[in-house]
Protein backbone atom coordinates (compact mmCIF):
# COMPACT_ATOMS: atom_id res chain seq x y z
CA UNK A 1 0.00 0.00 0.00
CA UNK A 2 2.53 2.21 0.88
CA UNK A 3 3.90 1.99 -2.83
CA UNK A 4 0.96 2.48 -3.72
CA UNK A 5 -0.04 5.72 -2.21
CA UNK A 6 3.75 7.11 -3.27
CA UNK A 7 2.63 6.35 -6.94
CA UNK A 8 -0.57 8.06 -6.89
CA UNK A 9 1.20 11.28 -4.92
CA UNK A 10 3.91 11.16 -7.55
CA UNK A 11 7.23 10.54 -5.32
CA UNK A 12 8.59 8.33 -7.83
CA UNK A 13 11.55 7.89 -5.64
CA UNK A 14 9.29 6.78 -2.53
CA UNK A 15 7.72 4.49 -4.71
CA UNK A 16 10.52 2.43 -6.17
CA UNK A 17 11.63 2.37 -2.47
CA UNK A 18 8.70 1.03 -1.22
CA UNK A 19 8.34 -1.87 -4.27
CA UNK A 20 11.95 -2.54 -3.60
CA UNK A 21 11.89 -3.41 -0.06
CA UNK A 22 8.43 -6.00 -0.93
CA UNK A 23 10.77 -8.07 -3.26
CA UNK A 24 13.72 -7.82 -0.43
CA UNK A 25 11.44 -9.11 1.99
CA UNK A 26 10.26 -11.73 -0.12
CA UNK A 27 7.06 -10.46 -1.29
CA UNK A 28 7.36 -11.50 -4.56
CA UNK A 29 8.37 -14.95 -5.15
CA UNK A 30 10.18 -15.90 -7.52
CA UNK A 31 7.05 -17.77 -9.34
CA UNK A 32 5.17 -14.85 -8.93
CA UNK A 33 7.43 -12.97 -10.56
CA UNK A 34 8.03 -15.02 -13.79
CA UNK A 35 4.02 -15.21 -14.05
CA UNK A 36 4.17 -10.79 -14.05
CA UNK A 37 7.19 -10.97 -16.30
CA UNK A 38 5.16 -13.37 -18.95
CA UNK A 39 2.14 -11.22 -18.58
CA UNK A 40 3.86 -8.28 -19.55
CA UNK A 41 5.85 -9.89 -22.07
CA UNK A 42 2.77 -11.24 -23.68
CA UNK A 43 1.15 -7.13 -23.54
CA UNK A 44 1.28 -4.81 -26.93
CA UNK A 45 3.38 -1.73 -27.03
CA UNK A 46 1.84 0.84 -25.02
CA UNK A 47 -0.86 -1.44 -23.92
CA UNK A 48 -3.26 -0.89 -20.58
CA UNK A 49 -3.36 -3.78 -18.77
CA UNK A 50 -6.36 -4.70 -15.82
CA UNK A 51 -5.36 -6.92 -12.97
CA UNK A 52 -7.81 -8.37 -10.58
CA UNK A 53 -5.73 -8.05 -7.44
CA UNK A 54 -3.26 -6.85 -5.45
CA UNK A 55 -0.44 -10.03 -6.02
CA UNK A 56 -0.66 -9.44 -9.67
CA UNK A 57 -0.77 -5.59 -9.61
CA UNK A 58 1.97 -5.12 -7.07
CA UNK A 59 4.53 -7.61 -8.52
CA UNK A 60 4.06 -6.32 -12.30
CA UNK A 61 5.16 -2.36 -10.55
CA UNK A 62 8.06 -4.40 -8.98
CA UNK A 63 8.81 -5.65 -12.26
CA UNK A 64 8.42 -2.35 -13.79
CA UNK A 65 9.73 -0.18 -11.14
CA UNK A 66 12.22 -1.60 -9.84
CA UNK A 67 13.49 -3.75 -12.54
CA UNK A 68 12.75 -1.48 -15.31
CA UNK A 69 10.98 -3.77 -16.94
CA UNK A 70 7.72 -2.84 -20.04
CA UNK A 71 7.67 0.31 -18.22
CA UNK A 72 5.65 1.04 -21.51
CA UNK A 73 2.38 -0.83 -20.10
CA UNK A 74 -0.37 0.89 -17.69
CA UNK A 75 -1.05 -1.42 -15.13
CA UNK A 76 -4.36 -0.68 -13.67
CA UNK A 77 -6.11 -2.72 -10.53
CA UNK A 78 -10.13 -3.12 -10.83
CA UNK A 79 -10.18 -2.56 -7.28
CA UNK A 80 -9.09 0.94 -7.82
CA UNK A 81 -10.96 2.02 -10.95
CA UNK A 82 -13.71 3.57 -7.98
CA UNK A 83 -11.06 5.07 -6.13
CA UNK A 84 -11.17 8.85 -7.89
CA UNK A 85 -7.59 9.73 -6.56
CA UNK A 86 -5.80 6.71 -8.57
CA UNK A 87 -7.91 7.21 -11.50
CA UNK A 88 -6.80 11.21 -11.72
CA UNK A 89 -3.54 9.19 -11.22
CA UNK A 90 -4.15 6.79 -13.77
CA UNK A 91 -5.16 9.83 -16.00
CA UNK A 92 -2.62 11.87 -15.00
CA UNK A 93 0.31 9.61 -14.67
CA UNK A 94 4.07 10.06 -13.68
CA UNK A 95 6.67 11.00 -16.66
CA UNK A 96 9.14 8.53 -17.28
CA UNK A 97 7.48 6.05 -14.77
CA UNK A 98 3.83 5.20 -15.08
CA UNK A 99 2.33 6.07 -18.77
CA UNK A 100 -1.04 7.59 -18.64
CA UNK A 101 -4.32 6.31 -19.68
CA UNK A 102 -6.95 8.06 -21.05
CA UNK A 103 -9.86 8.44 -18.84
CA UNK A 104 -12.60 10.76 -20.13
CA UNK A 105 -14.56 11.60 -17.01
CA UNK A 106 -15.01 14.69 -15.25
CA UNK A 107 -14.56 15.04 -11.60
CA UNK A 108 -18.38 15.22 -10.80
CA UNK A 109 -18.35 12.11 -13.07
CA UNK A 110 -15.70 10.11 -10.73
CA UNK A 111 -17.10 11.17 -7.67
CA UNK A 112 -20.55 9.21 -8.68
Amino acid sequence: MRGEYALMSGDTIKAKKEFETGGEKGGYPDWLIEYARNILKSCGKNAILFTGGDAEANSLWYLQFVRCYRRDVSVIPLGLLSYSPFVKFAERGTPDFFVSVPVGLTDKEMRR
